[in-house]
């Protein structure tokens, strides 16, 4: 069974990346959280 509350959050992370709209935090601090770099993407 997955953990859905992690699986929303990432979706929400991904999705807002999506939109230019992360400037929650330093890029690497989402790298660590995310497991990917999402300057990269």
């Amino acid at each position: 069974m997955f953990d859905l509350l992690k699986i929303d959050k990432l979706f929400l992370l991904m999705k807002a990346k999506n939109l230019d709209a992360v400037v929650i935090g330093p890029s690497n601090n989402l790298e660590y959280m995310t497991g990917f770099n999402p300057g990269r993407i």
